[in-house]
């Protein structure tokens, strides 16, 4: 069993992360805190550690350097997420990857792969390359698509939104495509890692441009 643990700004994210033979050989917990981060690992001895270098209060640079200055703890993989302007300074923080924002869905995965030495799954590409970031309310954070149209998709997330909801999609296909979109579905699902979200999302105002490209985005799935 691989655990991993992650920012909560980043759980919905990497829990898309299909990676692995089998949903019941990983397991994600999260913390709002780095604080709360290194408490978990010293219970639980983490494989991998994902944090924002922003995360409160102690922040992802002093984790890592923590973490690599304890016997007990340094044995440890981690991947610190940062702004563009921070990531000479998050590199020479104890990480074993820096992650620049916006996240890259498919280098993150690759990343994710890489440092739990495990081999990605033939699939994986497809399901990452429909990662979806979602403003909702001025707040944003990730989810993941597994089905897409060009009238709209399905969503899996731990945030919580509402029928009606308006939101703003950035979808990660083979470039980034900006549309807008209403909340039409909601089923709450439970699992290993806790309740989760699926919405289905209709989308609004589709301009010809960013129909087109997920039409031959799909078209491309379809033929793989």
């Amino acid at each position: 069993m691989k655990k991993i643990l992650v920012s909560d700004s980043l759980r919905a994210l990497i829990e898309a992360y299909d990676g692995l033979p089998s949903r019941k050989d990983f397991v994600v917990r999260s913390s709002p805190t780095a604080e709360g981060i290194l408490s978990l690992h010293e219970a639980e001895q983490a494989d991998l550690i994902i944090v924002d270098l922003n995360t409160p209060v102690m922040g992802g640079e002093a984790l890592s350097f923590l973490l690599r200055r304890k016997e007990a703890l340094k044995d440890v993989s981690i991947i610190v997420v940062c702004d563009g302007e921070s990531l000479k300074r998050a590199g020479s923080c104890g990480a074993n990857a820096v992650v620049s924002n916006p996240i890259d869905p498919v280098d993150m995965f690759a990343k994710i792969g890489e440092l739990l030495n495990v081999r990605e799954r033939k699939n994986v590409r497809e399901i990452v390359k429909v990662s979806v970031k979602i403003r909702s309310a001025g707040d944003f954070f990730f989810a993941v698509s597994r089905n897409i149209s060009s009238s709209g998709l399905l969503v899996e997330t731990n945030r919580v939104l509402s029928p009606g909801d308006a939101i703003k999609c950035s979808l990660v296909l083979e470039r980034t495509v900006a549309v807008e979109g209403e909340v039409i579905r909601v089923a709450k699902k439970s699992g290993e890692s806790g309740e989760t979200y699926e919405y289905g999302i209709k989308f609004t105002g589709l301009d010809p441009a960013a129909k087109a490209e997920i039409e031959e985005y799909v078209k491309k799935l379809k033929g793989n």
